[in-house]
């Protein structure tokens, strides 16, 4: 009994493991029979690839053409400084103010503690005096003598207020140009010395945009060709190129481009935006075509591309004729209708499956 028991488990086992077996073949099989999943890839036609358009980006700064620096003319105390950043100011316009510190504890004719500019104040007062009692001499008795006397004291007059006018001016500064006041170097109560920086002003009449390039990009600028500055105060402004540097900047290797506006620009002098430029290539030989650089596989023997045709990737042997910056010109056998693969195609080999992203 119990053999017959031990051969019924026995039988049982070997079925099992047969069945086993034969499902995990069977399981390979589907495995094996399964195709591989489709590469999605980007297409663009042959006969759309007869130009491109590249975006290009560079940081550029709001300058101007014309700047001024506010510089003291004397040494003294800032008395007053209308020179808040942001702030216009007319041509002509007095900004800061320069006196003596403590020199008198009252304020002249025209304001001012400074010694100097109150004893000119006193000498244009004692001069009119002089001309007044010139001229009552000159009308009691006309004679060359009194006439002589009399034009002496007009010259001492006008001798005195040009003097007295300078030593104002002096300590007075004036803004030299209309502007934008875009930097400010003092405050009142600092002590300033001879020629010492004060305030910039900015005409912002004259506004441009400066920017870098490479050498390589230079070939697609030309003075007029339009661009857009990108601005996150304001909607994109378009610009157009009004100056190409012929000499690259030593440190960097890189050509300054300038750019002027055609708007309005409510951004201050010195902050930093982006110039967008797009560009449209176009090959040079009828039978060769502008690609992306990804589109194009370039390895020691043989450089090529791939084609979408029925599902499948198709390979194409091209020729490169020349590179610039991102893209690359092509010569190869194409119709107009062939669909070049630019994205997806890394892994793609000879009739590989592929989908067209939509």
């Amino acid at each position: 009994m119990k053999k017959s028991i031990f051969a019924v488990i026995i039988i049982a086992i070997i079925f099992g493991g047969m069945f086993f077996l034969r499902q995990k073949n069977s399981s390979q099989d589907e495995i094996i029979k399964t195709p591989p999943a489709p590469t999605l890839v980007k297409v663009k036609t042959a006969k759309d690839s007869k130009s491109l358009k590249e975006i290009t980006e560079y940081p550029a700064i709001i300058s101007s053409d014309s700047e001024a620096t506010l510089s003291a003319k004397n040494s003294g105390i800032v008395v007053s400084a209308n020179i808040d950043l942001g702030k216009f100011a007319s041509k002509g316009q007095n900004l800061v103010k320069i006196d003596d510190m403590g020199s008198n504890l009252t304020l002249g004719k025209n304001n001012f503690e400074s010694v100097q500019v109150q004893q000119l104040e006193i000498a244009l007062k004692q001069a009119k005096k002089s001309e007044d009692l010139a001229d009552e001499n000159y009308d009691d008795d006309k004679n060359e003598s009194t006439k002589i006397a009399r034009d002496i004291a007009k010259l001492q007059v006008k001798n005195a207020e040009l003097s007295l006018l300078s030593a104002i001016d002096s300590r007075n500064i004036a803004s030299p140009i209309a502007g934008q006041i875009t930097e400010k170097f003092v405050s009142v109560g600092d002590l300033v010395s001879f020629g010492q920086p004060l305030a910039k002003i900015t005409n912002t009449s004259l506004i441009k945009f400066q920017f870098y390039v490479e050498k390589e990009k230079l070939a697609d600028l030309k003075i007029g060709q339009s661009l857009e500055i990108l601005s996150d105060e304001q909607e994109n402004i378009p610009a157009k190129i009004i100056r190409i540097s012929p000499s690259a900047d030593p440190a960097t290797k890189r050509f300054l481009i300038e750019a002027k506006p055609n708007q309005k620009i409510t951004s201050p002098i010195g902050t930093i935006l982006t110039a967008k430029i797009e560009i449209e290539r176009k090959p040079g030989k009828e039978s060769s075509f502008i690609l992306p650089i990804p589109a194009v596989i370039i390895s020691q023997n043989e450089n090529y591309i791939f084609i979408a045709e029925n599902e499948k990737a198709r390979k194409i042997n091209v020729s490169i004729e020349k590179i610039i910056g991102e893209t690359a010109e092509i010569k190869a056998d194409l119709a107009p209708e062939d669909k070049i693969i630019l994205e997806g195609n890394k892994f793609l080999a000879q009739d590989s499956l592929i989908k067209i992203e939509e």
